[in-house]
C-alpha cells in the first residue's frame, strides 16, 4: 500500500477518534469545557486526510477503507448541530450541554467558538468527502 493511502486512512481515523474523545471523554470540573477545543486538532487532521486523498491515485480503495468511520462522521454532524443549537439558541453553557440534565454550569468562555468550529468541521468533512467522491475517475464504458 502506498504511503499516501496509509496517511489518509490513518489521519482520517485519528481525526474521527479525536472528535469522539473531545466530545465524550472528560468532566466539566468547575465549568471547564476545554475538551471541546480538540476540534482544532480534528480539523487539522481531517484537512490533511482529505487533501491527501484528493491527490491520491487510488481514491476508490481509500473510500472503501473509511466506510467504518462514516457513522462517526454522521454522529459528529448531529452532535455539532445540537451543540450549536443549544449554545446559540438556548444560551446554554457548553458544560451544561455536555453533562446533560443536572446542575447548570457557568459559561466556559468558549461557547461562541465551539458553536462555530464544530459545525464548520462537520461541514468541511462532508464537503471534502463529496469533493473526493465527485473527483473519482469515471469508469470506462464498454
Amino acid at each position: 500500500m502506498r504511503l499516501s493511502v496509509l496517511m489518509f486512512i490513518g489521519t482520517f481515523y485519528v481525526a474521527a477518534l479525536n472528535t469522539v474523545l473531545a466530545a465524550v471523554a472528560g468532566t466539566c470540573t468547575q465549568g471547564d469545557a476545554g475538551r471541546l477545543y480538540g476540534v482544532v486538532f480534528s480539523i487539522l487532521l481531517y484537512f490533511i486526510a482529505l487533501i491527501t486523498m484528493r491527490f491520491s491515485i487510488t481514491m476508490r480503495r481509500e473510500l472503501l477503507f473509511i466506510l467504518p468511520a462514516l457513522p462517526v462522521v454522521m454522529w459528529q454532524t448531529i452532535f455539532s448541530a445540537r451543540l450549536s443549537f443549544d449554545l446559540l439558541w438556548n444560551g446554554a453553557a457548553a458544560c451544561t450541554f455536555l453533562m446533560g440534565p443536572g446542575p447548570a454550569y457557568p459559561p466556559s468562555g468558549g461557547e461562541m467558538f465551539f458553536a462555530v468550529a464544530w459545525p464548520a468541521m462537520a461541514l468541511m468533512v462532508i464537503l471534502g468527502l463529496a469533493m473526493v467522491w465527485r473527483a473519482l475517475p469515471k469508469s470506462p464504458t464498454a
